[in-house]
């Protein structure tokens, strides 16, 4: 599975939950502890994600 994050209002979930200023230079960086990214994910943090299955033969 491989998510993204799109929209302005993912980045502002993303950043309220790790309670990070933020920055001028680099103003989407983000680390988050496994707490914080686990209520992310929860949140539907990410909303544009893509599945792909390998089928057996």
């Amino acid at each position: 599975m491989i998510s993204s994050i799109s929209t302005k209002k993912e980045i502002e979930n993303l950043q309220d939950i790790t309670e990070v200023a933020q920055d001028t230079v680099a103003p989407y960086n983000f680390t988050a502890t496994k707490r914080q990214f686990k209520k992310f994910v929860k949140n539907d943090g990410f909303r544009d994600s893509e599945t792909f299955v390998k089928l057996k033969k």
